[in-house]
């Protein structure tokens, strides 16, 4: 959970992965891999307030040419970890995602 006041510096540091696409495209690439591996629940919700809330998850996102890569389905969030006792550094998908680009010969798709 993220503390009171703390919304603007996550704000600063964001960027809408859409103009990360627009930006490849301008650039001419005909074929782009996102891969985005974040959690989007609302650190920020507290219980008693008005706040909207939302069930967490990615929101859909699609974009000719280019292969958009989750982490977690939509509305739900990724599994950071499987324990308590879990010390490994990387999410559950990281961990997975790396075995399979280590694969040969495997389709993109």
């Amino acid at each position: 959970m993220a503390l009171a006041g703390e919304e603007e510096k996550i704000h600063e540091n964001s960027f809408l992965a859409r103009r990360i696409l627009e930006r490849m495209r301008g650039k001419g690439v005909r074929t782009s891999i996102v891969v985005l591996d974040a959690c989007r629940n609302n650190p920020f919700e507290r219980a008693g307030t008005r706040a909207v809330r939302s069930a967490g998850g990615l929101a859909p996102m699609s974009d000719d040419g280019a292969f958009v890569i989750y982490s977690a389905s939509e509305n739900q969030t990724a599994l950071d970890y499987t324990s308590d006792d879990d010390k490994d550094p990387n999410s559950v998908f990281t961990r997975y995602f790396v075995k399979e680009l280590e694969t040969p010969g495997l389709s993109l798709v």
